[in-house]
């Protein structure tokens, strides 16, 4: 997925703990998303992440379905580990949860903003 030209830019700052559960359910996207996967995959914090708006809007839907899984918080194991543990279900107020919510909500009160015409600049700074 390349920049397209004349859309919106994110430039969004994830790391420590975002990052480690942005990460932890990255394996959702589906297959036609790999240059994205691999963009995420390396991200490690440093700068800010650039989605463009489509791939904003994945980033919402994954976070979302996941925050609306009706047994709880789901543990995916993060990827690169060789034998990944079982599936693992945590409550709403485990930190690890918290800290997916409040990604969510700054990317998706940034995002919601940017659709409603509230920015006029091509690139949005995110943090």
């Amino acid at each position: 997925m390349g920049k397209q030209s004349g859309g919106l830019l994110f430039r969004v700052t994830i790391d420590g703990a975002e990052l480690v559960e942005l990460k932890r359910h990255w394996h959702h996207l589906p297959e036609e998303c790999v240059g994205m996967q691999a963009k995420v995959q390396k991200h490690s914090g440093t700068r800010p992440l650039e989605l463009t708006e489509e791939e904003l809007s994945w980033v919402l839907a994954i976070l979302d379905a996941v925050l609306q899984t009706p047994e709880g918080y789901p543990l995916d194991s993060p990827p690169g580990q060789q034998d990944p543990a079982p599936l693992e279900f945590v409550n709403r107020d485990d930190p690890r949860c918290v800290t997916c919510r409040a990604l969510y909500e700054r990317l998706s009160r940034a995002y919601d903003l940017a659709m409603t015409g509230k920015h006029r600049a091509r690139t949005i700074e995110v943090s």
